[in-house]
């Protein structure tokens, strides 16, 4: 497997501030919140917390702040998702019972859509078009239209839904059902809109990913600090995997087939091959780290710190300073390989000029012994 990663950089959202590695960031904690990359435009959206909520834009060439806007709903923006036909991005408002989209290029809101209860995750699905949201104090999974923003669906799953995921290749949607009484994941056929299946997992299933490489889904148990692993051809439980304190929001690198899951209480990121459904290691963030989101153009993942204001951007590939591979960075064994020549060349120089000096010193002798007697 290839290197899990390191923090590059820090970027601190108050004065827009890049560091090199872990940083702490001076000024106002922004509490930044949900995550999410772009796959049209490319770039990453951050929600904060604060008394004032802003929407952060993130150029990821540059890795710093592009623009700032003001959120239309100034509290409870739970989940976000991205609209690839219309260039909408979609927000939940857990307090508003409200699903704003916002047009990407002027940010300005495009269309408002009520919905039922507390709306918390959503998803959008490229195969028909619709937006799922999930509705935690419902119990629905509420079905909107994206060219018309209207709703055409609502469907009745497990207590407390929250962070569901798609499916891209089967159509189906996974929504973990939070309350005690479920501790499961209903399964939604995207075709029919119908729940088609449930699957038991551990105790507060939070969060859900799609691993579209191993056909695998993620399950985020937050009360028992695991991940459980569902094989999506069965819509069994495979692996039971334990993490760190406090579980987040995980995000899939399809790059390195790794599941990055932050540990609120851990202050790291959990890094799980998804090949092997093993504990691949951990990388030290910010403080209180909630959400992932991977950019899959520049291959980094991008790690919100609730308690310090900052997003962690984690590299994958091994360079100089990253602290978690097991293997000398490349200049060192550049060095090595300088110092290796040098001796090489320094050795054949030395025996050369100890050849050149023999052959002569046996020149010299045969010279002698062949001189004429008159010069003896």
């Amino acid at each position: 497997m290839s290197d899990i990663g390191y923090v590059n950089n820090t970027l601190c959202l108050s004065n827009n501030a890049l560091f090199d590695g872990n940083a702490s960031c001076p000024g106002a904690r922004l509490f930044p919140w949900v995550i999410g990359w772009d796959p049209v435009s490319g770039l990453l959206y951050v929600v904060t917390e604060s008394y004032v909520s802003n929407l952060y834009v993130i150029n990821p060439a540059t890795n710093h702040v592009a623009a700032t806007v003001p959120n239309p709903i100034q509290n409870g923006t739970y989940g976000m998702t991205f609209d690839n036909r219309t260039g909408n991005i979609y927000l939940t408002y857990l307090m508003a019972n409200r699903v704003l989209a916002l047009n990407e290029t002027t940010y300005k809101v495009a269309a408002t859509i009520p919905v039922e209860g507390r709306p918390y995750g959503a998803v959008f699905d490229g195969l028909n078009g619709n937006v799922y949201v999930t509705d935690s104090k419902s119990n629905n999974v509420t079905v909107i239209d994206a060219i018309s923003s209207s709703v055409i669906k609502v469907m009745p799953v497990g207590g407390i839904p929250s962070g569901l995921a798609l499916d891209n290749q089967s159509g189906r949607i996974y929504v973990p059902n939070f309350w005690a009484g479920s501790n499961n994941v209903s399964v939604i056929d995207g075709a029919t809109n119908r729940v088609v299946a449930s699957v038991p997992v551990g105790n507060g299933p939070l969060t859900t990913v799609y691993d579209y490489n191993n056909n695998k889904v993620y399950v985020v148990n937050a009360l028992n600090d695991t991940v459980r692993v569902i094989n999506t051809t069965t819509n069994e439980v495979i692996a039971n995997i334990s993490v760190g304190g406090a579980p987040g929001f995980p995000a899939y690198d399809s790059g390195n087939d790794c599941l990055y899951v932050p540990n609120t209480a851990n202050d790291n990121v959990s890094v799980i091959d998804t090949r092997t459904n093993k504990l691949a290691g951990s990388i030290s963030v910010g403080g209180s780290p909630e959400t992932v989101a991977y950019d899959a153009r520049n291959g980094e993942l991008y790690v919100t710190n609730y308690g310090d204001g900052s997003v962690s951007i984690i590299v994958t590939s091994p360079a100089k300073n990253n602290p978690t591979s097991t293997s000398p960075p490349l200049l060192w064994w550049t060095l090595v390989g300088v110092v290796v020549i040098i001796l090489f060349v320094a050795t054949a120089v030395v025996f050369l000029v100890s050849r050149r000096k023999r052959i002569r010193h046996e020149q010299a002798s045969r010279q002698l012994t062949s001189r004429p007697a008159e010069y003896s």
